[in-house]
């Protein structure tokens, strides 16, 4: 089997909730696919505290619990949006707070996205058109 040197780029736009992959193949051509999370809003707690102890007097907190279960699917969401990703040369990952930095973060962990070239901007929400445009402007530039 013969390998190519095709480039595939992808401009990925994630939160918490989704994240929309669009990838722009060797010919130019951009194809989109939206995932969702199927996350939950956090839960706030304001003022709520508990009085329940657990094994050798310590305070159970909730909170913690469900954060930590946010973060764990959380976590399997940014793995599954890696997983879609097929050979890229070049990344440029777009998205609001911590869900953007997230992803980098599990792309540079591995070890076969050693070479793969990426740009982390802030965007706010984004229609699709706005989306296609400015991975257009970033790959026709660079």
């Amino acid at each position: 089997m013969k390998k190519t040197l095709e480039t595939h780029r992808y401009g990925i736009w994630i939160d918490h909730r989704k994240a929309i992959l669009l990838h722009v193949d060797p010919e130019g051509r951009m194809e989109e696919e939206t995932m969702d999370s199927g996350l939950s809003l956090r839960a706030r707690y304001s003022g709520e505290e508990t009085s329940k102890t657990g094994l050798f007097r310590h305070t159970l907190n909730r909170e913690r619990s469900d954060q930590a279960r946010f973060n764990l699917e959380y976590r399997k969401f940014v793995r599954s949006v890696i997983t879609n990703l097929k050979r890229p040369s070049s990344l440029l990952i777009l998205g609001p707070g911590d869900a953007r930095h997230e992803l980098q973060r599990e792309i540079m962990r591995r070890k076969s996205y050693a070479g793969v070239e990426f740009e982390n901007r802030p965007a706010d929400k984004m229609r699709i058109a706005e989306l296609r445009r400015t991975v257009k402007d970033h790959f026709t530039q660079g």
